[in-house]
């Protein structure tokens, strides 16, 4: 048994004093004060009537209902009416719960950065919160005698249940099942405390004495929601979604113990309100309602009306420059490393691989199609081993720099990365991602021979290090803060290479360790430091020979670090932002290592005249037919009627084709691991711009520049950096901010590396997505987030997904069973924000249990990443085995929420959050999902063109095929104004004026007329 924890545990002082809080408690100042928009705009004052995922919590004189409309508290008559505003916007208040007084309201909110127990007067008086340290505390309900508070929360590890005494503020452990315990509600008599467990065998509701006597009420599988007691205290009501995924099936119902209550509608996963012994109420259907246990009569709607401001946006937006072939700095940097005596630089960047004796000038090493990523020096400064895609996917080849000659290392069918040479110069250690960020490390003689695993499959497992004796390996790790959730910590695990359990080391609790990508953890070349970036800054450890902590971690800067690595014993090579530094352990000072390597964007000369059977130009619902459309460069020249006096240059015969912009893919991410694959892909299935919301910086940059310079095909790529995140990290491409010089320090990287948007991630504070907000508008990008209220408050420019990952447990978007209500509609339509649904109606894996051919198509099979073409061993290539049944359900309770976007004039945009999905397939599946729920051709044509365009402030552009656009084309057969399905048939790619036919995308040999500029 786990012991119960009750001291408050170290959090970083930067987001406790975000709310004010010192001490754990404080009454922050009046909501009015505190409900100011953030960026600068229009603010409209928003009417709702319904509530998405909205709970609701009766006083006891059954008078007034409390609810947390979009995570501001309003009161309300009970028996309905206007709502009354108690909370400012930025608590997130969730889940509230009156004290049996009714002078006071608990709730969960998370405000400084983690969920905690808030209380607050139902006069908004008195705002404070009443936990405090790490955890997360959550869904607070108070006992009937007014003098504890229960709630979940995952100090032991997993989520328990907690009980809060109110006088003292001590907690204390209730359940200690391994499993997640959540949803608590004492019982009448407050003996007894029912709650939601995900135990194995037999999940369902529970019921614990105060003493840890427990029993099962109700064994339940699927989505349950919060029990409440009967007032006899002899049954409890729940909610349940039968199935579970992304396609929840069967009926949602209401369940009273063993009973089958009622059906048929959208219930929320919030505790039910007792109004009588036979009556209680209810959220479901974005409303509040009453019904009987007696059954029969209908139930009733309590009517409500509450008002949220929402902020349209205005500030000078950053336009790209598609026209300048002036010379500019790489910036792309991959890896960049020293050799020990500090002479040497390795670094890649436009697809090679580039050495560079240190205050020369770069030379390259390689020079092919491939993308070759990753150098790492010998310990001898003789030879460099290196990634390279030269045979299909990334391997490790070693140079010889002395012969010139390279050597393959390995064969494995996936892609190995991140290579790394032990001390002695006899083994590599490197990562193979068998799926996005998943990956495996190895060990394999640098003499050749067969690979061997020494990590297992982890997420994010960053650049391997080695002991200075050589006997293990340190690698990056998350370690979870429950199973119920999927963020955590940063850490590192010490591996021992000839067999052994692995070490978790924590060198400070509840403090990242490098961010599972390019920032750490690295240990020194004799083994006696480990490197690591915290919170943007760069951090030296002292370690042991076995690579555990030997001190404190000191900062060794103040400004951002990335990509580091060791150059010697004693100093550290890192990417300040945009210069290369060298600093040095010892006395902290830093020089700059200039990098002068330049490229020109590739713009192509010539014409070329497209002969168009048929032309979707964007603008029109119908296709004009017999068209010419005469490319000049990189652009557009004319759009006219097909003549053959026209025809000087190049002709392309598209007579009994159709010629339609080219698709704007606008939420996809860069995985540098695919190599090659990323563009050709995407190119194959008509895309021709990505709009990249989160990634390594350097990576996508690199990407950006190869692609720009000819050396790489690939779309167009609008990208963002890291996902600018709270202090729990999930994704090995976010960067926890802690307070406002942290998120500055991340808007002054996206201001110096150009970047085209910033995105705000779902542990991100509303204050501080607010501050993000306001910064990345005074340098003209906008922002995205999974966030939609009060991001709408703040000025936000998009949100991305109807549903996916919420801080909450739940969507505010979207209900457990794919419906959205007015609020949302509002919301969005009001603000003026665009959606990217990503597959909101199950996308790919909908259309592959539909139509299986699409695995067969050659695009599929020779262009998607090893996982997807290969779904074994869990991979994510599985959507064959989706039950249809089920996806075409979800689809059908979704499809009315774009129906009603649409209608509500809100731009939507195409996007599927690839390579979580195929690339290029499921832009089409989210095409053809569209028109399923409703939308026309053109109308889903102009979520993957002009919408995007324009959110990308490149409508000038891009989207349509007129006169001075980008010549970024795809030709397709048959008619996709008809039939959406047609816009997949592609036959060639158009793209910035240059050519791409099918079988050179799938061949692998570039452009026909490929630019090898530097």
């Amino acid at each position: 048994m786990r012991r119960c924890r009750t001291q408050v545990h170290a959090i970083p002082v930067a987001l406790v004093a975000l709310a004010g809080v010192l001490t754990g408690c404080t009454t922050p100042p009046p909501a009015a004060a505190q409900g100011a928009g953030g960026s600068a705009g229009e603010r409209i004052a928003v009417t709702v009537h319904e509530g998405t995922e909205m709970a609701a919590a009766l006083s006891p004189d059954k008078r007034t209902i409390v609810i947390d409309l979009q995570g501001t508290l309003f009161t309300l008559p009970a028996a309905g009416g206007a709502a009354t505003r108690i909370t400012d916007e930025y608590n997130d208040a969730r889940q509230p719960s009156w004290s049996p007084d009714g002078r006071t309201i608990a709730f969960q909110g998370y405000r400084d950065g983690t969920w905690r127990v808030w209380t607050v007067a139902p006069d908004g008086s008195g705002l404070k919160s009443i936990t405090s340290g790490p955890f997360d505390d959550r869904e607070p309900i108070w006992s009937p005698d007014g003098r504890t508070i229960a709630f979940s929360s995952d100090r032991s590890g997993n989520y328990d249940i907690w009980t809060l005494d109110v006088a003292s503020g001590q907690v204390r452990q209730l359940t200690t099942n391994p499993a997640n315990e959540f949803f608590p509600t004492w019982s009448p008599d407050g003996r007894e405390i029912a709650f939601v467990s995900n135990r194995t065998p037999s999940p369902g509701v529970y019921a614990t004495t105060l003493d840890g006597h427990e029993r099962l009420l109700a064994e339940e599988r699927g989505s349950v929601g919060a029990p409440s007691w009967r007032p006899d205290g002899q049954q409890v009501l729940y909610s349940v979604i039968p199935g579970s995924g992304v396609a929840p099936a069967g009926e949602p119902a209401l369940m009273l113990g063993s009973i089958r209550l009622a059906s048929g509608e959208d219930y929320f996963p919030f505790r039910a309100q007792w109004l009588s012994p036979t009556e209680f109420l209810y959220t479901a259907d974005g409303k509040i309602k009453r019904r009987s246990v007696d059954g029969g009569a209908a139930p009733a709607t309590i009517d409500f009306s509450a008002t949220l401001d929402v902020t349209v946006p205005h500030y000078p937006r950053k336009a790209r420059d598609f026209d300048s072939t002036a010379p500019q700095l790489v910036k792309g940097l991959i890896r960049p490393t020293m050799t020990g005596d500090q002479k040497q630089l390795a670094f890649a960047a436009l697809g090679d691989v580039y050495t560079m004796p240190v205050g020369g000038k770069p030379v390259q090493v390689t020079n092919d199609a491939a993308v070759d990523l990753d150098p790492a020096w010998s310990p001898d400064g003789t030879k460099l081993a290196f990634s390279s895609d030269r045979a299909g996917s990334e391997d490790i080849y070693i140079r010889d720099l002395k012969a010139g000659t390279d050597r393959r290392l390995t064969s494995m069918p996936d892609s190995e990365r991140s290579a790394v040479w032990s001390p002695d110069g006899q083994s590599i250690a490197f990562v193979s991602y068998l799926d996005f960020y998943q990956g495996e490390v190895y060990v394999v003689a640098a003499a050749g021979g067969t690979p061997r695993k020494v990590v297992d499959r982890s997420f994010g497992p960053g650049i391997p290090s080695w002991t200075g004796d050589g006997r293990s390996i340190v690698a990056a790790t998350l370690k979870h803060y429950s199973s119920r959730f999927r963020e955590g910590m940063n850490y590192y695990l010490i591996v021992p290479i000839a067999g052994g359990e692995p070490k978790l080391v924590m060198p400070n609790e509840h403090e990242p360790t490098g961010n599972r990508s390019t920032s750490g953890p690295v240990l020194s070349p004799d083994g006696r430091q480990l490197a690591f970036v915290r919170n943007g800054r760069l951090f030296v450890m002292p370690t042991t020979a076995a690579g555990e902590p030997a001190g404190a971690a000191r900062p060794l800067t103040s400004e951002l670090a990335d990509e580091i690595s060791w150059a010697g014993p004693n100093h550290l090579l890192y990417i300040a932002t945009d210069r290369l530094k060298l600093v040095s352990t010892a006395d902290g000072s830093a020089r700059d290592v200039p990098v002068d390597l330049m490229f020109r964007r590739h713009n192509p000369s010539g014409r070329i005249v497209v002969h168009a059977g048929r032309l979707v130009d964007g603008r029109s619902e119908t296709a004009r037919t017999d068209v010419d459309i005469v490319i000049e460069g990189h652009r557009i020249r004319s759009v006219e009627p097909h003549s053959a006096s026209l025809h000087a240059g190049r002709v392309v015969d598209a007579t009994g084709l159709s010629v339609m912009p080219g698709l704007i893919e606008a939420h996809g991410h860069v995985l540098k691991d695919q190599g090659t694959l990323f563009g050709r892909a995407l190119l194959a299935y008509g895309v021709t711009a990505v709009r990249s919301p989160g990634n390594v910086p350097y990576d996508a940059l690199e990407e950006r520049e190869a692609v720009e310079s000819g050396r790489r095909p690939g779309p167009r790529l609008f990208m963002a950096g890291y996902l600018t995140d709270g202090w729990r990290p999930y994704y090995p491409i976010a960067s926890p901010m802690i307070d406002e010089s942290t998120v500055d320090a991340e808007l002054d990287r996206a201001k110096r590396l150009d970047y085209d948007l910033l995105k705000t991630y779902v542990r991100l504070p509303d204050l501080l997505q607010k501050h993000a907000i306001e910064g990345a508008h005074r340098i003209g990008i906008p922002v995205t987030s999974h966030e939609i209220y009060p991001a709408a408050l703040s000025g936000v420019d998009s949100v991305e997904h109807t549903g996916a990952t919420s801080r909450r447990g739940y969507s505010p978007k979207q209900s457990g069973t794919g419906r959205a209500y007015e609020d949302l509609i509002q919301i969005i339509a009001r603000s003026g924000m665009t959606i990217t649904p990503t597959a909101a109606l199950g996308g790919y894996q909908a259309a592959v249990a539909v139509d299986a051919s699409l695995l067969a198509d050659p695009r599929f099979q020779k262009l998607q990443p090893s996982w997807v073409r290969n779904p074994a061993n869990g991979r994510r290539g599985a959507a064959p085995g989706s039950d249809p049944q089920a996806l075409a359900q979800f689809a059908r309770r979704a499809g009315p929420t774009l129906m009603a976007l649409l209608r509500a004039g809100v731009p939507v945009l195409a996007g599927t959050d690839t390579p979580l999905v195929p690339y290029g397939l499921s832009l089409h599946a989210e095409l053809a999902a569209d028109v399923a729920a409703g939308y026309t051709p053109f109308q889903a044509l102009q979520t993957a063109t002009v919408h995007t365009a324009k959110l990308l402030n490149a409508d000038r552009d891009l989207g349509t095929i007129e006169p001075g656009k980008l010549a970024d084309l795809v030709i397709v057969e048959g008619n996709p104004l008809a039939n959406i399905a047609d816009a997949m048939k592609v036959r060639a790619v158009i793209k910035n004026g240059e050519m791409f036919p099918m079988e050179v995308l799938l061949d692998g040999t570039g452009a026909e007329n490929p630019s090898t500029a530097r």
